[in-house]
């Protein structure tokens, strides 16, 4: 396998050209990237970084709370799960913890669990912002707006019941 054509001689020391050993190339760590990205840029764009850096924040944290919120969110949005599920099976198979700068080991059910509860208290606020975003972004006029909170794997719990 040849990158340049055989008529073509690329000289030795012109730091333009890598020379790589294609025999040794691996593949290491695959990751969930694209849909991560773009859970993370819709969170920038509803200023949703701002709002939770503001919101719960105030105390330090070895993770800060907003970037634990990001996860809850974007997991609801790529692959929703229980908290246990984030922390064992989907987190590590994604790129949030370079996307977020969360050190690795970081998150746990401990910390997502938590999260929740230290954001709960902000549920008004939290509805006001997106209502007010909603309007700004899309130029929308509104009495009422409906939402569906429904966790899904309250659904799936139900349905295994029955």
């Amino acid at each position: 396998m040849k990158l340049f054509p055989s008529h073509v001689e690329v000289p030795d020391d012109d730091p333009q050209v890598a020379r790589v050993l294609v025999n040794r190339v691996r593949l290491e760590r695959t990751r969930q990237f694209g849909a991560c990205f773009l859970g993370w840029e819709l969170w920038k764009h509803l200023e949703l970084d701002r709002f939770f850096e503001q919101a719960v924040d105030d105390d330090p944290a070895e993770v800060a709370w907003s970037r634990v919120a990001a996860v809850l969110a974007i997991n609801r949005l790529c692959a929703p799960g229980s908290e246990l599920a984030v922390e064992e099976r989907w987190y590590p198979a994604t790129a949030l913890d370079d996307l977020l700068e969360i050190a690795e080991g970081k998150i746990n059910d401990t910390r997502l669990y938590r999260c929740l509860d230290r954001i709960l208290p902000h549920k008004t606020k939290l509805e006001q912002h997106l209502k007010q975003r909603y309007g700004e972004l899309f130029g929308a006029e509104f009495d009422v707006l409906l939402y569906d909170l429904t966790a899904p794997t309250w659904k799936e719990r139900r349905r295994r019941i029955r």
